[in-house]
């Protein structure tokens, strides 16, 4: 469960149910982006409309757009998933952020993420219609190690962070 205060000292709303393991959430506008670790087969990426507070991902019923543990599944009443990936193509989805910096404008609007286990840097655009073209960046950078985290500095320029303490910066290609 996701939760938020948004009355100040009251207690917290449920923003969202049906999540498994949350890594490096991100609002955008009214857009709400959950990496959602998986269990063991899936991992998926939500988007939630932040005025749409209350939605349930599925989790343990759902991993990604997939029944778990069972062929079959009552799937209504869900948010499934604008992404997901197998476990064959890596193993741990870290969120990232949508660019928003002025020093790319080519990239603005692209959510970034990478999974921990492959290290390739991904983006995702959202459609009208809420389903996401996705880009790898597999042939450009190749792997660029245990991505643990994104940030932004305060001029909305990102940054990437790998698990052997490497902190990177996007820069435009000269």
């Amino acid at each position: 469960i996701l939760t938020l205060d948004v009355d100040a000292g009251g207690p917290p709303k449920v923003f969202a149910s049906g999540v498994r393991n949350p890594w490096r959430n991100a609002f955008d506008g009214n857009d709400f982006y959950v990496a959602d670790v998986g269990q063991n087969k899936w991992e998926e990426l939500s988007i939630i409309p932040a005025d749409q507070p209350g939605l349930n991902l599925g989790w343990n019923t759902m991993e990604g757009p997939h029944c778990y543990g069972a062929a079959s599944c009552d799937q209504s009443g869900f948010v499934l998933p604008v992404h997901s990936y197998t476990h064959e193509e890596g193993c741990s989805l870290t969120g990232g952020y949508v660019y928003r910096g002025a020093a790319i404008p080519a990239i603005d609007g692209l959510y970034f993420f990478a999974d921990y286990c492959d290290g390739v840097l991904q983006s995702l655009r959202k459609n009208g219609d809420g389903v996401a073209d996705v880009t790898s960046y597999a042939d450009a950078f190749g792997s660029i190690g245990d991505v643990t985290s994104f940030g932004l500095d305060s001029a909305g320029e990102m940054y990437v962070m790998t698990g052997f303490g490497a902190l990177m910066k996007f820069v435009p290609a000269d």
